[in-house]
């Protein structure tokens, strides 16, 4: 009997570790290969944001990104070594109005393009994640989300694993942006 059971555990073991493997390669498959092809050595910056046009409005509607004092995004790149390097404005209710360069590592899973803040030139380190929608041309739509306390980390294996903690400080926005 105790033959049987580590016969099974080990075809168990086994299995397990080709379906974790496979659930892992999510960041090479082939919708994560092509959109990483549409971004990778690309500068874009924002046009436009879907939000309220003013503090007395509570419908929302696509302004001019250089009408927006929640968010401007003057220039975002990526890389074709995983690395991204951003100059924006944003509002955050923990530090109030802020311009900040920072750069990092960015992934491609899917459609969402995960961004760890690395280096920065003020005090505003967490991720960056963008959910595009759709790119034409030198035109891509996405949801961009900041979030100060979710990090995605290498396992050591090369898989990348999320890790949470209590958040302070969630953004999400509506964007497009445009290639220059």
């Amino acid at each position: 009997m105790k033959k049987y059971l580590l016969m099974a555990v080990a075809i168990l073991s086994l299995c397990g570790t080709t379906v974790l493997a496979s659930c892992n390669s999510e960041e090479d498959s082939q919708e994560s290969k092509e959109w990483r092809s549409k971004i990778e050595n690309t500068r874009w910056k924002m046009t436009e944001i879907y939000t309220e046009p003013d503090k007395y409005s509570s419908e929302k509607e696509w302004i001019s990104a250089s009408n927006s004092d929640h968010l401007m995004i003057y220039e975002l790149s990526f890389d074709d070594k995983g690395h991204y390097a951003s100059n924006d404005l944003h509002y955050s209710a923990v530090v109030g109005r802020n311009i900040v360069k920072h750069s990092g590592e960015y992934h491609v899973v899917g459609t969402k393009i995960y961004m760890a803040v690395r280096k920065s030139d003020f005090d505003a380190h967490g991720n960056y994640n963008l959910d595009i929608r759709y790119i034409e041309g030198d035109i891509m739509e996405a949801e961009l989300g900041w979030i100060p306390n979710l990090t995605y980390y290498d396992d050591g294996n090369g898989n990348f694993q999320q890790k949470s903690e209590l958040d302070k400080d969630n953004m999400q926005y509506l964007i497009r942006l445009k290639r220059f």
